[in-house]
């Protein structure tokens, strides 16, 4: 059993960053994106307990993975019949969509290979990306390690622009908006 399905099952959430301003400040970035670029189908790598897509506005089709199986099942539930959104248990079951999302997730992959396969996913996996995170080498606590990934997905993923840029809620943490050529 991972941490997270440890922190749901013991009664815990997404954690501040899902709630209050955070999830107001991060929904009004993503419902812009959703609005400018005219986004039908949104693909989250990591949703958290949900409260964060609770905000997201318009019409789109929404698919959410979470490594956390727990929360994963109790939303597949929350969701049953209706169409608008589906959770699948693996990144693999997910395909190309309009925009994907990574929210607060890159610093919670301590692991680098699992932390590569990740962003390899999330730049196959949408014409948009975003990412809210930290883009310095930090390693704050057991289970918080953020990593430099501007250069990582410079070298790596060519196909894509960096095209925003935008201060998040807390030091060094920011908005970025990839788009591919």
């Amino acid at each position: 059993m991972n941490e997270w399905d440890k922190r749901y099952l013991g009664g815990g959430n997404s954690g501040r960053g899902s709630y209050g301003h955070h999830a107001e400040g991060k929904a009004q970035y993503i419902n812009n994106v959703i609005d400018t670029y005219n986004i039908k189908s949104i693909n989250d790598l990591g949703h958290g307990d949900g409260n964060q897509l609770t905000y997201f506005k318009g019409d789109f089709k929404y698919y959410g993975y979470d490594i956390s199986t727990v929360i994963n099942d109790r939303l597949k539930q929350q969701y049953e019949g209706n169409d608008k959104y589906t959770f699948v248990s693996s990144l693999d079951q997910m395909t190309k969509c309009d925009l994907a999302l990574s929210l607060d997730v890159l610093y919670h992959i301590i692991d680098l290979e699992q932390w590569e396969y990740y962003l390899n996913k999330l730049f196959t996996l949408g014409r948009y990306v975003v990412i809210y995170a930290v883009d310095l080498q930090l390693n704050v606590a057991q289970y918080f390690k953020a990593r430099p990934f501007t250069q990582y997905i410079q070298d790596n993923f060519d196909s894509y622009t960096l095209i925003d840029v935008k201060d998040g809620f807390e030091k060094n943490v920011k908005f970025y908006l990839y788009q591919s050529k």
